[in-house]
């Protein structure tokens, strides 16, 4: 049985999509990264208009 080497061609597209992998992956990261804060600061809103409420309806209620 015999092993097949890459060709320099074939070696450079797969460093091309070795580094191009490395960017996406780096990309998702910091998309999941700001979306996790866009979900925390909207969490933290609801909660203070959750207890603004119910504030209002003792408020209300007596």
């Amino acid at each position: 049985m015999t092993q097949s080497s890459l060709t320099q061609e074939q070696e450079a597209a797969m460093t091309e999509l070795l580094e191009l992998t490395k960017d996406a992956e780096e990309k998702l990261r910091e998309m999941s990264k700001f979306a996790d804060a866009i979900a925390e600061k909207y969490q933290k809103r609801l909660h203070e208009i959750t207890i603004s409420e119910a504030h209002n309806y003792e408020r209300i209620t007596g």
